[in-house]
């Protein structure tokens, strides 16, 4: 490779969820705590596998803080999110926090991609 040719950066890959609490109020379009097991199965989830240079942390600053009361304004969580005082954090969207956790958690929900 000679100086003036430049390599691009290998695209990302993020999980994407819209969990239940999300998907029961409209927000998203028509092994490990029990608590969270059985709130991840409570309902529709919608799953999303998005790709993109720097796309874990491009969603996960589109996401905000996990605790929705104090996530920005401007972010999913910080507009849409709400502490409902439940033992699970109901935060509307996951999104992978590294590439390593992205692989693992793509391969659970598409096992074929």
């Amino acid at each position: 490779m000679t100086s003036s040719e430049v390599t691009e950066p290998a695209a990302q890959r993020t999980l994407i969820l819209v969990k239940p609490d999300g998907v029961r109020r409209g927000l998203a379009g028509k092994p490990f705590f029990a608590p969270l097991v059985d709130f991840m199965a409570s309902g529709p989830v919608l799953a999303v596998v998005a790709e993109g240079d720097r796309v874990i942390e491009g969603f996960r600053a589109l996401a905000g803080t996990t605790d929705p009361t104090g996530a920005a304004p401007g972010t999913i969580r910080g507009d849409l999110g709400r502490d409902w005082g439940t033992s699970v954090q109901q935060n509307l969207v996951h999104g992978s926090d590294s590439p390593e956790s992205a692989a693992r958690e793509i391969a659970l929900w598409f096992p074929n991609l």
